[in-house]
């Protein structure tokens, strides 16, 4: 008899909310589907919600680490507008 397999929990979805340029570079302000209502303002190399890594933010480009699967995702967040 085989034992029921407990699927693992969903990716929570990430939401780019918007990106900003300052003295110190590029942030991005992003939300995830599993803390409603919270954002983060992260950089490139800082990590958030305990389990994603900012990779890479240059834009156009905005690539998130998820530090649990190793797996990344990859945002168009638009061109740097001056």
């Amino acid at each position: 008899m085989a034992l029921p397999v407990n699927p693992a929990p969903a990716q929570p979805a990430l939401k780019v909310l918007g990106k900003q340029e300052d003295d110190e570079g590029w942030a991005v302000f992003i939300s995830t589907s599993d803390k409603p209502g919270e954002v983060w303002v992260v950089r490139e190399g800082e990590t958030f919600n305990e389990r994603f890594r900012i990779s890479r933010l240059a834009p156009p480009t905005l690539v998130v680490k998820n530090l649990r699967s190793q797996q990344s995702q990859t945002f168009n967040i638009g061109k740097d507008e001056e």
